[in-house]
């Protein structure tokens, strides 16, 4: 992981950090800062990432509001879960909206059926982890922006950092719509001779 500059690598064990280190000396100081460098100097049999990290600051937060409601639903919603079975489950686990615990924020199209929902999970060190689900028929046309948007407010408005994790660029565009600020990145790899869990760099 990569923000503002300082890199952050943890790994599943000493040696394996030790060699993951060694590599990373290789690369040099000019490209720790570039997940494709970093990526090039780690034979990985699996790769997650990158993925951008940005943070919204109230100064700079840009709420957004779209031409449909969005309403509130406790995350046990039968409308939530009929969102999440109808996308693929690639959508659904890096969206885990799924995983939620506190209010849903959602848009739902004219027939009643939820087609985005937004919400956050609160982490350590009070920052508010965002998450975004869109149907797919229903992408394209602004609905994350602005079902997500009260999700941010509602983050600041509790004294917590939101924090919008995306791979693709869409969600990318989606994040700095509403003023956040890319910081950093995050890869995650799993090395062609290790067993134990992935590493997270």
């Amino acid at each position: 992981m990569s923000v503002a500059g300082a890199l952050l690598v943890t790994a599943p064990s000493t040696a394996t950090a030790d060699r993951v280190a060694r590599c990373l000396r290789a690369v040099g100081s000019s490209g720790l800062g570039d997940p494709t460098a970093v990526r090039g100097a780690l034979p990985a049999v699996d790769v997650l990432g990158p993925a951008w990290l940005a943070h919204a600051e109230p100064a700079r937060f840009v709420p957004v509001r779209g031409d449909r409601p969005v309403e509130r639903l406790a995350p046990d919603d039968a409308g939530l879960a009929a969102l999440v079975a109808a996308v693929s489950e690639e959508d659904a686990g890096e969206s885990a909206v799924d995983e939620l615990t506190g209010d849903v924020f959602v848009t739902r199209d004219d027939g009643g059926d939820v087609v985005c929902a937004a919400g956050f999970l609160r982490w350590p060190g009070d920052v508010a982890h965002l998450s975004v689900l869109t149907a797919e028929p229903a992408r394209g046309r602004g609905l994350a922006t602005a079902t997500a948007s009260p999700a941010v407010a509602e983050a600041l408005r509790q004294g917590l950092l939101p924090q919008w994790r995306a791979r693709p660029e869409p969600s990318r565009r989606v994040a700095a719509r509403q003023g956040l600020h890319e910081l950093g990145w995050q890869l995650s790899l799993r090395l062609e001779d290790t067993a134990a869990p992935r590493g997270a760099v």
